[in-house]
């Protein structure tokens, strides 16, 4: 869901009119966001590992070191989503959306991961960076950001099943905060 919309600005820069609550609360998620980006690799850090993933139903295998899912995502950012998995509880995800005409963006996240307690779910947090273009049907012009990505996950081999939240912040072409969430599944090959 986007809480602050390049329409809600005004040609001064001013909020118009009725988005201004929205502006708001989109600014107090994107805050809350990037707070929990700064504590949660901490947090999950100090998380109970499973040492034995397949006792909880995970299969060891899916989260080794070099294996990669491909798969997709619904909601906002949707597209194709792809995890690769590195030394533990690092991973690198990255998703390509668009609307099929007005603009193309690339998120790249770095993520620590860890599962919860008594838990076959397991928790993720990480920043990132978001590239791209926007403005394809008329004057494209570059866009770029940092986002944040939080979100749960568990596993039915060979697919990964995963829930999160992401927070955007634009800078270009101009300043636009988001907040956006998407489910979606990758397979492990």
């Amino acid at each position: 869901m986007r809480y602050v919309r390049e329409s809600c600005r005004a040609a001064n820069g001013a909020v118009a009119g009725p988005c201004g609550w929205q502006e708001l609360v989109g600014r107090g998620l994107v805050v809350l966001g990037l707070a929990g980006l700064l504590i949660g690799p901490g947090v999950l850090a100090r998380a109970q590992v499973d040492e034995a993933p397949a006792r909880r139903g995970e299969p060891p295998a899916m989260r080794q070191p070099g294996r990669t899912g491909v798969g997709a995502q619904v909601g906002e950012p949707g597209g194709v989503a792809v995890k690769w998995y590195r030394q533990p509880p690092v991973a690198y995800a990255a998703a390509l959306t668009t609307d099929g005409g007005d603009y193309a963006l690339l998120l790249v996240n770095r993520l620590w991961e860890a599962r919860l307690r008594n838990s076959s779910l397991g928790a993720f947090v990480g920043p990132g960076l978001t590239v791209g273009t926007t403005g394809l049907r008329r004057s494209a012009a570059l866009a770029s950001g940092l986002n944040g990505l939080a979100g749960l996950n568990f596993y039915a081999h060979p697919l990964e099943v995963f829930l999160q939240v992401t927070t955007r912040v634009r800078f270009l072409p101009q300043r636009v905060d988001d907040v956006g969430g998407s489910v979606g599944l990758r397979l492990y090959l």
